[in-house]
């Protein structure tokens, strides 16, 4: 990610700036807030002007969430994200590939759509990146409130948002008594910044996915599903977070209609060499995404589900995850007959996540 880090000691800056009389040091603490947080503060008031009178209280609502979060950011850290920022829209190409190609925000007009109903299901909350964007989250519930329930942890497809798999995630959590917690990466939806680089998509994941583990305590009790663009960003979310140490495998992985990665993709549609794609997206900074090695290179899950459509007019031959992983014995493949790429089967899915429920109840009951 470009990610502007002048030392990993900030003790020097933070020193110089305590000397600093306060009034300044207030000034100057709401220069970097508007330089670094301006973006999204910006979209808020957008959206307030936008929006009716029931609306304006949940707009309210992420505002003051933002504000808190602003107080635990130093000074330092608001001026190192506000040039963070301006070297990521400094590369214009790799800008314009991003919103026209890899994400593409299409959701702008349907920002305020179905609101009300959205608000009716399950309890909104807001996730916050690890470079400070405020994420739109929902969590619906499939339980009482202080019961501890396995979550799942769903990332849509490319310029998709939550808003379109409510009524599926409720009856998820109706099902299976599962907690379905669902986002939107920034700049989809009511989640706030844009996006500029595949690593913040990565980034946007990790930030639901560690929300999870958290709350879950148990990591073998957290399920997570990708689909489409989803998928290379979910496997590569987990990849990272497992290197991190913060879990040894998930409970349940599902990667639906994914690649191995975005050259991988270039492969499979054009017979584009995968090497020179991979030099491209180096040159332009971006996360290939490799969702294949990911998956090849250790154990996420207890269970990695691989889907694939029959009749992927997208993900062809190479640029399928399920054919760079086809001697991977540990792996569950399903191919859907006669399916394309936007066929989900729910079935299936649903079967897997009946077993992992059960599995997980039960080794709770061991323990």
């Amino acid at each position: 990610m470009d990610h502007i880090s002048f030392s990993s000691d900030n003790t020097h800056w933070t020193s110089c700036i305590l000397d600093i009389p306060q009034v300044i040091r207030t000034k100057l603490d709401n220069f970097a807030t508007r330089l670094a947080f301006g973006n999204q503060l910006d979209r808020l008031d957008e959206m307030e002007n936008g929006s009716g009178n029931d609306q304006q209280t949940s707009i309210s609502l992420k505002r003051d969430s933002l504000f808190e979060h602003i107080k635990s950011v130093s000074t330092f850290e608001k001026f190192t994200l506000a040039l963070t920022l301006v070297v990521r829209k400094i590369n214009v190409i790799r800008n314009f590939i991003m919103r026209n190609y890899i994400h593409p925000v299409t959701l702008e007009n349907d920002r305020y759509k179905n609101f009300q109903r959205q608000c009716q299901i399950g309890e909104s909350i807001n996730l916050y990146s690890k470079d400070h964007q405020q994420l739109d989250a929902k969590i619906i519930r499939g339980g009482e409130l202080d019961e501890v329930r396995p979550i799942f942890v769903m990332c849509p497809g490319n310029g998709m948002s939550y808003e379109n798999w409510l009524d599926l995630a409720q009856n998820i959590a109706r099902s299976h008594k599962v907690d379905v917690l669902l986002y939107n990466s920034r700049g989809i939806g009511l989640s706030l910044g844009e996006p500029h680089h595949t690593d913040e998509l990565v980034e946007d994941c990790k930030a639901a996915i560690n929300y999870a583990l958290d709350l879950c305590e148990d990591s073998t009790r957290v399920e997570v599903l990708g689909l489409s663009l989803g998928g290379g960003i979910t496997a590569t979310a987990l990849h990272e977070i497992q290197k991190e140490e913060k879990f040894k495998e998930i409970g349940l992985y599902i990667n639906v209609n994914s690649f191995p990665s975005i050259p991988g993709v270039l492969n499979g549609l054009a017979d584009v060499p995968v090497w020179s794609g991979r030099i491209a997206l180096g040159v332009l900074g971006l996360n290939p995404l490799n969702a294949g090695d990911a998956l090849s290179e250790g154990k996420l899950a207890s269970k990695t589900v691989v889907i694939t459509a029959e009749n992927d007019h997208i993900m062809k031959g190479n640029g399928r995850l399920s054919t760079y992983l086809n001697d991977k014995e540990e792996i569950a493949f399903h191919m859907t007959e006669k399916g394309y790429h936007s066929s989900c089967p729910w079935d299936v899915i649903d079967e897997h996540i009946q077993e992992f429920t059960i599995n997980s109840s039960e080794s709770k009951v061991s323990i």
